[in-house]
């Protein structure tokens, strides 16, 4: 955990411009006392990285400003202040947009090796078993073809993907596409209609964001998806989704969970392979995948 004087950031706000219940303005400074701060609890929070600013306020009607932070400290990718000033207002747009365009290109060939970027529009890629692979820009794409290897990215439209078994390939970014075809591989997406398929054996599929897609092809593997109206599909394994319902206060709740095996049932509905599921309103909807 490093402290610094004073920087620019980042900091995304319920709509009505309300954080963590505390409401901000355009323009004001607001302050505590410095022996108050405490991160994730005390203090105000935001990010230097704009894209990391997603991972925690996402919706579409959130509100998003530049800040200028003094006496901050800062751990991962989060950082938290004693006095803010919230310095003007931003799209979305101009969020993705604060990250200069840059490309690189990173690759490794050697065993346990490490290949990274930070930049926009960068690849990166490793050959060697037990590998890393990771990149945080946008565009970026990361790939790993080595054993126990791992394949991260956290930008927008990015793409991990790794063919070593027992990988694990990652992505944050919205419509971002992950995909792993080793046996025992485990393949994530956090981003909103985002991709996550794996062909091993034994391998997970997994997404979270609303309109996502989880897809698996080998034998007792699960494909989960927990996001609003996200589709689960599989060939031989498991299927799990989440059956979401809207309030008449407009916002969204988990009813219940379903999980099933190709060939069994849910709510009735036999599961078949190679069908995308997922509920609309309480009703369990079906749609044979496009080969």
């Amino acid at each position: 955990m490093k402290k610094e004087k004073k920087i620019k950031g980042y900091k995304a706000f319920n709509k009505d411009w309300t954080c963590l219940g505390f409401k901000y303005e355009v323009g004001k400074t607001y302050k505590i006392n410095k022996k108050d701060l405490k991160m994730c609890q005390r203090g105000f929070h935001f990010c230097k990285n704009s894209c990391d600013v997603l991972q925690y306020y996402d919706d579409i009607d959130c509100k998003y400003a530049i800040v200028e932070a003094q006496n901050v400290t800062t751990k991962d990718n989060k950082s938290v202040c004693s006095e803010i000033t919230i310095v003007k207002e931003i799209t979305k747009n101009e969020l993705l947009q604060a990250h200069q365009n840059k490309s690189k290109n990173i690759s490794t060939t050697g065993n346990n090796a490490h290949s990274s970027t930070t930049g926009d529009l960068a690849h990166s890629s490793t050959t060697g078993n037990n590998a890393h692979s990771s990149t945080a820009g946008n565009n970026a794409h990361s790939s790993t073809t080595g054993y126990n290897a791992h394949s991260s990215t956290t930008g927008y439209n990015a793409h991990s993907s790794t063919t070593g078994n027992s990988a694990h390939s990652s992505t944050a970014g919205n419509n971002a596409h992950s995909s792993t075809t080793g046996d025992y591989a485990h393949s994530s997406t956090a981003g909103n209609s985002a991709h996550s398929s794996t062909t091993g054996y034994n391998a997970h599929s997994s997404t979270t964001g609303d309109y996502a897609y989880s897809s698996t092809a080998g034998y007792n593997c699960i494909s989960i998806s927990c996001g609003i109206r996200g589709k689960a599909k599989a060939t031989k394994g498991f299927i799990f989704i989440a059956d979401w319902r809207y309030t008449t206060r407009k916002q969204w709740y988990i009813l219940n969970t379903y999980t099933a095996k190709i060939g069994k049932k849910i709510k009735g509905k036999t599961i078949k392979p190679d069908h995308w599921y997922w509920f609309e309103k309480g009703k369990l909807m079906e749609e044979k995948a496009e080969q």
